[in-house]
């Protein structure tokens, strides 16, 4: 099973970058896997999951602030749809999950906006709260 990983401070390449896209795409689709076996293995009145690829993506996919060295124009239009394709990505997946669980009520709620967190400041947020 893939993992999102430890959160990635600075400045990363283009290749890093398209590398968590790719982890944030399979999670989300493990995590519908995951939910949805345990909706089908025990009774639930309420069934709560959490998809945080969205709120992930949007600091780390928003656009290139955080991108180290140059980008071929192959990895600039992947990297200009990367965060587009974590979104459709957990749609689908959100949509599956809504589809297996049936009828009766849903409740569907996002978490807040995002946008991308500069460089600078996640590093002075990780050094700080990094101390002994």
């Amino acid at each position: 099973m893939a993992a999102i990983g430890d959160e990635q401070y600075g400045l990363l390449s283009a290749a890093e970058t398209l590398q968590i896209r790719d982890q944030l795409v399979t999670t989300s689709n493990q995590l519908t896997d995951a939910a949805v076996t345990l909706m089908k293995q025990e009774p639930w009145s309420l069934f709560l999951a959490t998809y945080g690829a969205p709120h992930r993506g949007g600091h780390k996919l928003w656009d290139d602030h955080g991108i180290a060295g140059d980008t071929s124009d192959a990895e600039a239009k992947e990297l200009a749809e990367a965060l587009k394709q974590v979104y459709m990505s957990c749609d689908r997946a959100v949509g599956r999950l809504l589809d297996e669980a049936g009828d009766g009520d849903r409740i569907l709620r996002t978490r807040h906006g995002t946008k991308p967190l500069p460089y600078r400041v996640a590093a002075r947020v990780a050094e700080t709260y990094s101390r002994p």
